[in-house]
This record gives structure tokens, C-alpha cells and sequence, in this order.
């Protein structure tokens, strides 16, 4: 293919993601220099909404909360990914019925997810089904009142709805492997365990990175679950960097502020990629 070939196939890609992401960063970071509301002209600020950004200790506490809350969705969508591909790798015959009971938490719609969630788990209007059987076994815990509980309910319900698209992922690279190694490793007396952990491992390892780094651009997005489930509460506790941008940019109606919010988070996001993409890189060029 020339270079003439591949600009026809490749300008009208290239044309609607700088309209819908090149120009919407640009405009972010353009309000973030400037301190806006709604209905005020605009006032230059420059620098000025990121040092106030950056000496709030809400928003420390929020990039506190959403580290824990991505470092968690993303080691539980791996191990129950994995977990559930290797259970799925070894059903022949209803392996398409269990697909699809995997695929039903992912086809509900993310409020809808945590809505129905976090009704089990209340114990302030009688239908907190799983509060209630801990109860009757002496256990009590407000999920949604206390900070940690709250804190790890969020990562139990993501990882409820998400783990899956992990599983199918992996499912794929398991059945892609080659069974030379894995036969090697059963003639020389390995068990299921050594198989798993020497040879299935190491040849996904990319597929891992992959699936991790999903999940990392996901955990930074969130707000529906929260929203929905907690509010930021209990005093703040499960307030994210995406819902803090909520409360700052929508109820306070400081854009500017807002903007550097989301510059801030982008930032981010770009850093913790970048381990990741490496890793994938290397792993599909075969280093």
C-alpha cells in the first residue's frame, strides 16, 4: 500500500478523532488557564487553577481514593479474569451457555449495575439482602456508611460488571497457546499448578498488560457507580478525581477549576499507561 492509499484509508479516522478528542483537550486546557463560571466572561488565570488545584486536600484525598480504587479493580478483574478463563478453557460442552451468563453483567447498563448493587448491600430500607444474611451470622457492616466498606464495595461491584470482558480476553490467548510447551511440561512430570504458572503465565503476559491497562483507563473514569452508590460519602471517602470534577465544574460552576481537574487526571492516566504500553510492545515484538 503507497502513502497516497493509506492517507485516503486513514484521513477520515484521523479527522473525526481530532474532532472528537483533539479539539475538546485543546479547549479543556485552554479554560483550565482561565477562571470561567457559567455566565462570566473569562479571566485569564494561567497557572493559578493548578496551584489551587494542587493545595486542596480534597483533591489529594480524591487522587488517594481513585489509586486504591484502580489498584484494586485491576489486580481483582485480572485474578477473577483469569480464573474464570481457566475454568471456561476446560468446558466443552456448555461452553457458549456459560459465555453467556459470564456476558450479563457486562450488557447491563452501569447504573443500572450499581443501582440494583448497591440496593443489596444497604440496610436502611430492608431489601440489603447480603447485609442482612451477614447479620444473622453476627457479622454487622454499613457498606455504604463507613469509609473502607464503602470504599471496597465500589471495587466489588466494577469488578463484577467488568471481569469479564478480562475472562474473554484471556480465554482467547489460552486457547491460541501452543500446545508443545504445555505437553513438554506434562512429560516432564509438571502439575497443573507448575503448568499454569511457567508456561500459561509467561505467554500471556501481554494479554495481562493488556487487560491491566484497560482496566486502568477505565478505574480513572469513574463516576456512574459513585454517583449512584455513594455520593462521595461518607464525608468524602469515595469521592474519585472524575467525580470531585462533577462537584467543582457542575455544582460549584467553576469550569476553569474543573479543566485543570481534568488535565491533572489526564496527566495521569498517561503516566500509569506508559509501563503498560511498553510491556505490550515488547511482548507483541517478541522481546
Amino acid at each position: 500500500m503507497n502513502r497516497r492509499t493509506f492517507l485516503a484509508f486513514a484521513s477520515p479516522s484521523l479527522i473525526l478523532m481530532t474532532v472528537l478528542m483533539v479539539a475538546p483537550l485543546a479547549l479543556t486546557v485552554y479554560l483550565s488557564l482561565n477562571d470561567f463560571s457559567y455566565g462570566s466572561p473569562l479571566h485569564f488565570r494561567g497557572l493559578g487553577n493548578y496551584t489551587e488545584v494542587l493545595s486542596q486536600a480534597t483533591f489529594w484525598h480524591a487522587t488517594a481514593f481513585t489509586l486504591v480504587y484502580t489498584g484494586g479493580t485491576t489486580i481483582l478483574k485480572i485474578i477473577v479474569g483469569f480464573a474464570l478463563a481457566l475454568a471456561l478453557n476446560h468446558v466443552i460442552r456448555a461452553r457458549s451457555f456459560f459465555l453467556g451468563l459470564l456476558l450479563v453483567p457486562m450488557i447491563v447498563p452501569p447504573v443500572v449495575g450499581a443501582l440494583v448493587f448497591g440496593w443489596m448491600f444497604r440496610d436502611d430500607i430492608g431489601i440489603g439482602l447480603f447485609t442482612y444474611a451477614l447479620s444473622e451470622t453476627g457479622v454487622h457492616v454499613h457498606w455504604l456508611s463507613e469509609p473502607w466498606p464503602a470504599r471496597f464495595l465500589l471495587i466489588l461491584q466494577n469488578t463484577w460488571q467488568d471481569a469479564a470482558f478480562g475472562a474473554l480476553i484471556l480465554l482467547a490467548g489460552l486457547q491460541g497457546l501452543p500446545d508443545e510447551p504445555l505437553e513438554a511440561a506434562m512429560v516432564d512430570g509438571a502439575g497443573w499448578f507448575q503448568r499454569v504458572r511457567h508456561v500459561i503465565i509467561p505467554g500471556l503476559r501481554g494479554l495481562f498488560a493488556f487487560v491491566a491497562l484497560m482496566s486502568v483507563m477505565d478505574a480513572f473514569r469513574i463516576f456512574d457507580n459513585i454517583a449512584v452508590m455513594t455520593k462521595g460519602n461518607p464525608a468524602g471517602a469515595t469521592t474519585s478525581l472524575m467525580y470531585l470534577n462533577y462537584q467543582v465544574a457542575f455544582q460549584q460552576q467553576r469550569l476553569g477549576l474543573g479543566s485543570a481537574i481534568s488535565v491533572l487526571t489526564v496527566g495521569a492516566i498517561v503516566l500509569l499507561m506508559i509501563p503498560f504500553i511498553r510491556q505490550t510492545r515488547r511482548q507483541f515484538r517478541g522481546e
